[in-house]
């Protein structure tokens, strides 16, 4: 199994680039657990401030959530607009009611540019996105989402905040020590 390697100019992520604690995640928009541990990953982020960055990659499963490529896409249209995290939030924030003609809408409500959003689905590079997230997950042994990584180790615990706390200051730690 390669572990996923992070890289600044592909990933996209929120935090300090150098922190200590990089916590990876393999996500599907339209997947309830990814919604579920995502306030978490938030709180986390608040509580460790720039010891954490937190990395999402596109694990889609459409045969599972028919709108989680879609939703993926309408991130990365809204990326290229500089609107990545407020396309990431709305759709997880509405993924109960998510639909195919409401995404635009969404993208719409962030701010979104719409002759841009519907010009964004021919890109090539909102497609490669998608697909090399997915193809790194599927080489770091990824079978289903939300799987998440941290320090390039895969969490098998609790997809809670006081376990992804406890791991999260432990790897802190052993960061600290091999520094």
């Amino acid at each position: 199994m390669l572990h996923p390697i992070f890289n600044a100019v592909r990933d996209r992520y929120q935090g300090d680039l150098f922190a200590p604690v990089e916590l990876l995640m393999y996500s599907d928009l339209q997947n309830a657990a990814c919604a579920a541990i995502y306030p978490a990953i938030k709180h986390l982020m608040c509580t460790m401030g720039k010891d954490l960055k937190f990395v999402f990659r596109h694990y889609p499963a459409p045969d599972k959530h028919p709108l989680s490529l879609e939703a993926a896409i309408a991130t990365e249209i809204a990326a290229t607009q500089g609107k990545f995290w407020e396309m990431h939030d709305i759709i997880i924030e509405n993924q109960s009611s998510l639909t195919r003609t409401i995404l635009p809408y969404l993208a719409s409500a962030i701010g979104v540019e719409m002759p841009l959003y519907e010009e964004g689905r021919k890109r090539k590079q909102v497609f490669h996105k998608i697909i090399n997230d997915y193809e790194s997950g599927n080489k770091s042994c990824v079978d289903v989402a939300p799987t998440i990584f941290i320090n390039g180790k895969k969490y098998n615990g609790h997809l809670h905040y006081a376990t992804l706390y406890k791991t999260c200051k432990y790897a802190m730690t052993i960061a600290q020590v091999n520094a």
